[in-house]
């Protein structure tokens, strides 16, 4: 688990430094929104909800990795949409994060968490 959580975590790392490296967000917006509600939903149901564990710890450091992916996504993914779009960008994007906060909610609330989580990391 801990070593998992090493690999990812050097993973994001990467894409954090290449998106400032070369400008633009490292993440596409619907696997970046699903995975940081994932990971917020399950660290907080790890570290708050129950008996504290690796995992959460593991997911809550994933979950601040994705806050700078998120911030790169809002620095430079405009410049990837359409011209007559640009000023929607915003609004599709924030709607786009509501949608992963339902559908990521939407499994946590129909499964016990053990099965939601690893139902809803394959979304």
């Amino acid at each position: 688990m801990l070593l998992g959580g090493i690999c990812w975590s050097i993973v994001y790392i990467e894409l954090i430094r290449k998106g400032f490296k070369d400008k633009t967000y490292a993440m596409p917006l619907f696997a970046l929104g699903l995975n940081f509600v994932w990971e917020l939903i399950y660290s907080v149901n790890t570290l708050m909800l129950s008996a504290a564990s690796l995992q959460g710890w593991v997911n809550l450091v994933w979950a601040m990795l994705d806050v700078v992916i998120v911030y790169s996504y809002f620095k430079y993914g405009r410049e990837d949409f359409p011209a007559k779009a640009k000023k929607y960008f915003v609004p599709f994007s924030i709607l786009a994060f509501a949608a992963c906060f339902l559908l990521q909610f939407a499994f946590y609330f129909h499964f016990d968490s053990v099965a939601a989580s690893k139902y809803s990391s394959f979304a």
